[in-house]
């Protein structure tokens, strides 16, 4: 019974669930720009960022204060067993603390240029692709020192060319579903939003509640940032940009509309979700770092997201979590004392029962003595009585009178008494 009440370490458990730093996962079809726009969130060239090569590795970057000890370099390549856990893959920053995994899954260590020679895909070079497949190297982790580090996570990952979404390329969305608490989602200007994105998204879409939503102040669909990048002006005027984020956001709404995306959704926040306006219209962004105008919006609204709405949804979540946790302690603690209240009203209830029958125990022995000692006297008396009927019962049987009465009753023809008297004098 007491197993069932919440202790100290179910507590420093709930706690450690709200220590980790929020993961923003960059997602996209490759040559979209996600690696440029992550170096431009972190201010400078840390990710190879050309159009060629492309990101080949799950990149996970964080502060630099965060590299353990053990760790020389501030570049590490892992295999992707380093992930597993069990018969699955289950991918939680907490590994990265875990020594031992990291000794056996470590495939080497390097500095911030060994990422363009290790962490990048250059299309065409058979080469290069069949010495990366000798390495077996799955993710890469990057320590950096930069400021939005300090707040945040960033991820980076390898990005898409197929058109559709198969159940064999759930293994693939794994790392992204895992860590993703923040989306942004780039989709080049040119063919921004094609069906390929729409897929992409719906999926990615469906697996974006991270429980933020509880938060009746946190925006529907908030964690949630679709990027048209590449959005040069000397490639696409402002009307058309325009133009180009409101057909983006009608198709995906269309798309969104005829699957069970928000069904899903409001079943698990609660929340209504209206579509396209105003929560879809306004998770899309343009991003050009040359054109203040063109990433000015969502350079304000991811740092307002990081700065203002998510620690306050934190919050709410941690206050409600913690007042969960003292209810239902209180009531397994209610029923905990329920429970020894009626232990020990049976243990009393066997005690009294038990004195009671201790205190008796003289009385009930002398009652059976005094029992018994009645019986002795009983049966010495009966056979007694008995032997002595017996005994006066055989003296009036033998007496002549009664013989004689016994043998005329038994032989009325004395011609035959006669000779059986004789014949038992023979004998």
């Amino acid at each position: 019974m007491g197993a069932d009440i919440p202790n100290i370490d179910d507590f420093l458990e709930l706690i450690g669930s709200y220590e980790h730093k929020p993961n923003i996962v960059l997602v996209g079809h490759y040559d979209t720009g996600k690696s440029y726009l992550a170096n431009q969130l972190l201010g400078g060239e840390f990710l190879p960022s050309d159009h060629q090569p492309t990101t080949r590795l799950v990149s996970i970057i964080r502060h630099i204060s965060e590299k353990p000890a053990w760790q020389k370099d501030e570049v590490c390549f892992l295999q992707k067993d380093f992930w597993r856990n069990g018969d699955e893959y289950q991918f939680s920053l907490s590994n990265l603390n875990d020594e031992s995994r990291y000794q056996e899954y470590c495939k080497r260590e390097s500095t911030l240029t060994s990422l363009h020679e290790h962490g990048v895909f250059f299309y065409g070079r058979r080469k290069q692709e069949k010495m990366l497949k000798q390495l077996e190297v799955h993710t890469a982790v990057i320590y950096i020192d930069s400021p939005l580090l300090l707040s945040c996570n960033i991820i980076d990952t390898p990005g898409f060319s197929d058109s559709t979404i198969e159940d064999s390329d759930k293994e693939r969305f794994q790392p992204i579903t895992d860590l993703m608490d923040i989306l942004i989602y780039t989709s080049g200007s040119n063919g921004f939003m094609d069906s390929r994105d729409q897929a992409y998204l719906k999926y990615l879409l469906s697996h974006s509640d991270k429980g933020f939503e509880k938060f009746s102040q946190h925006p529907s669909l908030g964690n949630v940032f679709i990027v048209c990048t590449l959005a040069s002006p000397d490639l696409i005027s402002d009307a058309s940009l325009r133009s180009v984020l409101e057909s983006g956001a009608d198709r995906l709404s269309a798309q969104i509309k005829e699957s069970s995306i928000l069904r899903e959704l409001e079943s698990k926040t609660g929340r209504t979700y209206s579509i396209p306006e105003p929560d879809l219209d306004e998770r899309f962004y343009s991003f050009w770092a040359q054109e203040k105008n063109r990433c000015a919006r969502l350079l304000e609204s991811l740092s307002n997201y990081l700065g203002r709405v998510l620690p306050n949804t934190y919050m709410y979540n941690f206050e409600n979590d913690v007042n969960e946790f003292k209810l239902r302690a209180t009531e397994s603690i209610s029923r905990a004392i329920g429970y020894y209240q009626k232990v020990r009203d049976d243990v009393e209830g066997a005690r009294i029962k038990y004195q009671t029958i201790k205190d008796y125990e003289p009385q009930r022995k002398k009652e059976v003595n005094r029992e018994v000692i009645q019986l002795i006297t009983l049966i010495r008396t009966l056979r007694l009585s008995n032997r002595d009927s017996f005994s006066l019962e055989a003296q009036r049987r033998l007496q002549i009178g009664n013989l004689e009465s016994v043998i005329k009753n038994e032989y009325t023809d004395q011609k035959k008494a006669k000779g059986k008297c004789s014949f038992t004098y023979l004998q």
